[in-house]
């Protein structure tokens, strides 16, 4: 499959496409929290001491987290190998190596989502790509990546 370069993308694209990742990862979480209801015990409140006894069973909270991890492994994989995680794909953008052109492969993809954890104190570096020539994130300036928009060949006689 051809994917062709028609520009950089935009922010908004960017925003939505990390919302719906989000989101993709979202019902492992969630189904961890239905077990974790389904399974616990009554709660009782002692009359005396206020104590709280019963409520969910945590452990199935733990299974959620580990269900929205492998979930989010998945798509930062398929980000890796194809350039574009399933929420990217959506919003019709694609990570590349900036000198190459070329998926950034699992280990930058990893690289790549690390990074942004500097980005999270001020978020400066997620509003970068709004005055950067290149629409570029901090994460995607030490990591040597851009993010296109794309378009399936023939996808504009449709």
């Amino acid at each position: 499959m051809h994917v062709a370069h028609t520009a950089y993308a935009s922010w908004g694209a960017r925003l939505g496409s990390a919302l719906l990742d989000a989101l993709i990862a979202a019902p492992g979480y969630g189904f961890g929290l239905i077990l974790a209801d389904a399974t616990g015990s009554p709660v009782t409140v002692d009359p005396n001491t206020y104590a709280v006894r019963g409520g969910p069973d945590d452990r199935y909270l733990v299974v959620g987290v580990l269900i929205t991890l492998l979930i989010w492994c998945l798509n930062l994989s398929r980000q890796g190998v194809t350039g574009s995680s399933l929420g990217q794909r959506v919003f019709g953008v694609r990570i590349v190596r900036r000198e190459s052109g070329r998926p950034p492969g699992r280990g930058l993809a990893l690289g790549h989502y690390a990074a942004h954890l500097l980005d999270l104190p001020w978020l400066l570096g997620f509003l970068w790509p709004l005055w950067d020539r290149e629409s570029q994130t901090f994460a995607d300036k030490l990591c040597g990546t851009i993010v296109l928009t794309i378009r399936q060949p023939g996808a504009h006689a449709r």
